[in-house]
Order: C-alpha cells, then structure tokens, then sequence
C-alpha cells in the first residue's frame, strides 16, 4: 500500500468515527468492508455499485456529504487513484442527492 492509499484509508476509517460522533450512525458493513479489503477497494465496490449503498442515503438525509466515500474520491488528492469511471460515478451519485442538501 502507497503512502496515499494510507491516508486514503485513514480517512475511510474516520468516516466510521464521524458518523458515529456526530450523528450517532455506526455504519458497521461500510466499517467490515474497510477493513477487509482497504480503503481504496471499499470506494471502488460502493460506487461501482448500481443500487448504491444504504449508507449513503443515510448519510444524505442528514445533510453530510463530506462523510460519504464519494466525497472522499473526488477530493484532488486523491483522484489519482482512481479511473475516470469511477470519479464520474462519484459524481453522478452526489449530484443525483444535490435536493437532499
């Protein structure tokens, strides 16, 4: 694992921490999931999914993109792990949620 896809990591780890702090959300399966494979895989398998992720919404009715793994790849830091697929699709997720904010 790269220095970068630490970090990545790290800060998909601290998802887990923030939602449980600030809206009292454990988010066990997006937390068994990290910690299986890593942070970088986790991303990939939630927006490649069609359906999406349960966590996801429940993280857009409380109004918090930023503790979304979508937020996380489409910061500039780390784009380069990513295909382009896979940034468009974190895109196209968020802004499908833009009337929840």
């Amino acid at each position: 694992m790269t220095e970068l896809e630490r970090e990545f990591h790290l800060e998909m780890l601290n998802i887990y921490k923030e939602a449980d702090r600030q809206l009292n959300y454990r988010p066990t399966r997006f937390l068994s999931m990290v910690n299986k494979y890593t942070g970088v895989q986790t991303a990939i398998k939630l927006a490649t999914n069609p359906e999406g992720a349960e966590g996801f919404l429940k993280l857009m009715e409380h109004k918090r993109p930023d503790l979304t793994a979508e937020f996380l790849v489409l910061k500039e830091k780390y784009r380069s792990l990513f295909s382009e697929e896979v940034i468009e699709k974190c895109q196209e997720r968020l802004d499908s949620y833009k009337s929840f904010l």
